[in-house]
């Protein structure tokens, strides 16, 4: 199971994954934004991804569908947008933040 909290005012994500020497694990979470908290900072949203003290270069994948309505107005350098999806690939070897800006079309 994923245990999901609130600390720090963040939204909080853990869970055990056990992965055998010399092999690779793939975890997939969704998340979907409560309602009440879609525009509050004037279509501001930001993702921080943190990375795991002993962990080295695990790879990060994020997409995000954006409601057909919105259009992005600003982002942090390598996101790409697809369509009304955001997707984002790096490598988790130091934290990562993830931002964009959007307005209804």
């Amino acid at each position: 199971g994923v245990d999901q909290f609130e600390e720090s005012g963040k939204t909080v994500f853990g869970f055990w994954m056990i992965t055998k020497p010399r092999k690779t694990s793939n975890a997939i979470l969704t998340y979907h934004v409560p309602r009440s908290e879609i525009g509050t900072d004037r279509g501001e949203y930001a993702l921080y991804w943190q990375k795991q003290s002993g962990t080295d270069g695990d790879q990060l994948h994020v997409s995000t569908k954006l409601s057909n309505d919105a259009r992005v107005t600003s982002s942090s350098p390598n996101i790409q947008f697809i369509g009304n999806t955001m997707v984002y690939d790096a490598e988790l070897s130091v934290d990562r933040i993830l931002q964009f800006k959007t307005a209804e079309k």
